[in-house]
């Protein structure tokens, strides 16, 4: 691999396709001119249509180098897990130190959208650390289940309940890969698939936060892994909109978040993907006809009435974690 470029990492089933397309697109148009950029897309069922589509992401950006490289995990280990909406894909990014060659890589998810540059995220890399992530919640601790979780789990397994805020999600996660490969990760995953399939939830990211905690970890700003819900709170630009729980694609309830991931999507041009962009075209306007009923005058007075305490929350906002120098790096908005 180049060592001057960005490495990505996603990947998923036939499914989740358009997912993966739409965060990769949106990645490498946020990479400053110039940039070169290896996307590692893991197949975990995608058909041929889907893998040309993405391979075509290659010539798409004019003074930026893209190169795809596609592979096939072997995720029979994780068998014993309960399937993540159907797949076992979700567990391919706790092997990623054995799958590609490279000393660094930016896992994401693929219910992505990213408006923030991947470069200073690429920048923040120090070998002193093995994982670069943001605290579960994008920074709201009490919307954390999975660290609720973690602090009763963990003693079950052995280990530590992570301590207020220092739990992280696997969203958005740059990878040390040479460092993982150094303190066994892979292989002490192996060794734990066994007892811990009963124990551990949130499988994935438990089992980052369980083998790699703070200090092995650096908490870094919650922009770069923003959920959906709590878009807005920082800002409406710069930053890594994370659509969880609200797949915009799956998803029929509609708000302008969403609808910012469909007018991204159409943005790209329905010929992109060939016999699908009618299909594809078609979801657009319904989300665009759903996302117009909603804003009706008439409609937000029945929200604002019925719906009163939602609406509260959501207009007040809650108030972020603290910033503490040692443990995080962001500025408070």
């Amino acid at each position: 691999m180049d060592n001057n470029a960005i490495s990505v990492t996603l990947g998923g089933d036939h499914n989740y396709f358009i997912g993966i397309y739409v965060t990769a697109h949106s990645i490498c148009q946020s990479a400053d001119p110039g940039s070169c950029l290896v996307l590692h897309v893991y197949d975990a069922g995608l058909d041929d249509e889907d893998r040309r589509i993405l391979k075509s992401l290659e010539g798409m950006f004019p003074g930026k180098r893209v190169r795809v490289h596609m592979f096939k995990p072997d995720l029979k280990p994780f068998e014993s897990f309960p399937k993540y909406h159907g797949s076992y894909a979700t567990f391919a990014r706790l092997l990623l130190q054995d799958l590609i060659p490279d000393e660094w890589t930016i896992y994401v998810d693929v219910d992505l959208l990213w408006l923030r540059r991947v470069n200073e995220l690429w920048n923040m890399r120090d070998p002193a650390y093995a994982i670069f992530a943001v605290p579960d919640g994008s920074g709201f601790p009490e919307f954390s289940e999975a660290a609720k979780l973690a602090s009763e789990h963990f003693p079950m397994a052995g280990g530590k309940p992570p301590p207020q805020g220092e739990y992280y999600g696997a969203g958005v996660v740059m990878l040390n890969l040479a460092k993982m490969r150094e303190i066994g990760f892979s292989r002490r995953v192996l060794e734990m698939i066994p007892k811990m399939s009963s124990i551990f939830t949130y499988n994935d990211q438990d089992f980052y936060n369980f083998l790699m905690p703070c200090p092995l970890a650096k908490l870094i700003d919650p922009r770069w892994n923003t959920f959906a819900c709590h878009w807005g709170t920082y800002g409406t630009d710069n930053q890594v909109i994370h659509y969880a729980g609200w797949i915009p694609w799956k998803n029929p309830k509609m708000r302008r978040v969403i609808m910012m991931w469909w007018d991204y999507l159409a943005s790209i041009g329905w010929e992109t993907f060939g016999t699908r962009g009618n299909e594809l075209r078609r979801g657009y306007e319904a989300a665009k006809r759903r996302y117009k009923a909603l804003c009706n005058p008439l409609m937000l007075g029945f929200l604002r009435i019925f719906r009163h305490r939602q609406w509260r929350k959501r207009m007040l906002r809650i108030v972020p974690a603290v910033y503490d120098p040692v443990r995080n790096d962001w500025m408070l908005p």
